[in-house]
């Protein structure tokens, strides 16, 4: 009965070491920043913002891109790489295919409809912001 025991034992300190050890830390590196802006889209500034067009917004930690999917859906990516966040590093939209925003420091890509990444090294996803739309007035928060 003893060795039951032993070896019952054992196997769970078996089984939870294996667990600790396969669990790492699976936080966005990206630091948390305060976003609450509100943009009217019929001002003269967002008029060229079209379904499958996108923006440079000032927010976030190294700016915002707002991308508008169709007529009632939004996306806002944070632009800091998420690779190299503790170095401020900014994502950019490739020139070469703008359905994708890329890190030309460590070459990273990420899918410009949800910030998914698509290339690493990165191997989180862009940080994203809430969106909420009424017809006339975006609010892109957290």
């Amino acid at each position: 009965m003893i060795k039951k025991t032993k070896l019952v034992q054992f196997l769970i300190f078996g089984m939870a070491l294996l667990f600790l050890l396969q669990c790492k830390d699976n936080q966005n590196p990206v630091p948390e920043t305060q976003v609450n802006i509100t943009i009217d889209i019929n001002s003269a500034e967002f008029n060229d913002l079209v379904p499958g067009s996108y923006k440079y917004i000032t927010g976030g930690l190294s700016g915002i891109l707002l991308y508008r999917k169709n007529f009632d859906e939004f996306s806002a990516l944070e632009r800091t790489c998420p690779y190299e966040a503790e170095y401020g590093t900014r994502v950019s939209v490739d020139s070469e295919n703008e359905l994708y925003l890329q890190c030309d420091t460590c070459q990273s890509r990420f899918y410009i409809e949800n910030g998914s990444v698509t290339q690493g090294p990165s191997e989180f996803p862009l940080k994203t912001y809430n969106t909420s739309f009424d017809g006339r007035y975006l609010r892109i928060y957290n």
